[in-house]
């Protein structure tokens, strides 16, 4: 041999000495260790996991459960709380639901959950499991009816938070059949059925919610008002009316309520609309002493509301 192999075997000796512990800690980093139920964060070791004393632990395992999004995982939060647990527990529980983005396949258990629980005894566990049903993706026309039955059943509960959430997510999630039931709400205190009511209604029912104007608290109508403005699929002549009924109501809450609108509504293609507001607010007088009349005006043209323009 010549003197140049013993030089470099002495050089790469040392990376010989070496190689087996790098394919040591390699087979451990590959090595499964949760046994047969999979790797860390598996559904099996997340269950067991669950059952530890470690508040802490088990929320840990709550988050990994419903960051897997799947139906297996689902199911084990499902019997977790059917078991009973603390309300802190419970509670982490749904907030996780109701943030997690899941595929399609884990909707329909997550779903079912949520909707049990949109029945529990607690006020703050139905509120949190509406947040939940709220926030999940539009789904197929089945699902969507289970949902809506659950909001509309909701809208009676004995709870205002409760009876707000769901009467806001009929209109979020665009249920124009529970109208007739979110006008009883409106009437009976409900205040976030005035805005819902405003996503959802067509010229026969604002024509409904026109009458409750003066019955009910101007700054609940004006949340109902507001989505009627706002809306795109609602022609220029009945937002038209509602801005003449809002100047005969005036008052200082509607001026600000037009004054806010002309800043914010948009008004392409509507030829008088934004006319009609910032003139109807301005013949709102509301000085000290003069608040809720309105300003006498010199004879002018014919604004598209039926005043007269200074």
């Amino acid at each position: 041999m010549s003197e140049r192999g013993p030089r470099a075997l002495r050089w790469m000796l040392p990376w010989l000495l070496l190689l087996p512990l790098g394919l040591i800690a390699g087979r451990a980093r590959a090595a499964p260790r949760g046994g047969a139920g999979g790797g860390v964060g598996s559904v099996a070791a997340l269950q067991a996991q669950l059952q530890g004393s470690d508040p802490q632990a088990v929320r840990a395992a709550i988050d990994g459960l419903v960051a897997r999004a799947d139906a297996r995982a689902v199911a084990v939060l499902d019997a977790f709380l059917l078991q009973g647990q603390p309300d802190a527990l419970s509670e982490h529980t749904l907030r996780a639901l109701a943030a997690a983005k899941r595929p399609d396949r884990a909707l329909p258990p997550a779903r079912a959950l949520l909707q049990r629980m949109a029945r529990h005894r607690r006020a703050a566990v139905r509120q949190l499991a509406l947040d939940g049903l709220l926030a999940m993706p539009r789904q197929g026309t089945e699902a969507e009816a289970a949902i809506e039955a659950a909001l509309a059943f909701a809208v009676g509960d004995s709870d205002a938070g409760v009876r707000g959430r769901a009467a806001r997510g009929l209109g979020l999630r665009g249920a124009r059949a529970q109208l007739p039931l979110l006008f009883r709400a409106l009437d009976r205190g409900v205040r976030e059925a005035a805005p819902a009511i405003g996503r959802l209604a067509d010229a026969a029912a604002t024509a409904g919610f026109h009458e409750r104007l003066g019955r009910s608290p101007i700054d609940v109508m004006l949340s109902g008002y507001e989505q009627l403005l706002l809306r795109a699929d609602l022609d220029e002549p009945l937002k038209l009316d509602i801005v003449a009924r809002l100047g005969e109501v005036a008052g200082p809450s509607v001026k600000i309520f037009l004054e806010r609108m002309a800043r914010t509504l948009d008004f392409r293609g509507t030829r008088d609309l934004r006319h009609a507001v910032v003139q109807t607010a301005r013949r709102i007088d509301d000085r000290p002493g003069h608040q809720g009349k309105r300003i006498e005006l010199s004879p002018g043209r014919k604004v598209p509301s039926g005043r007269t323009e200074p």
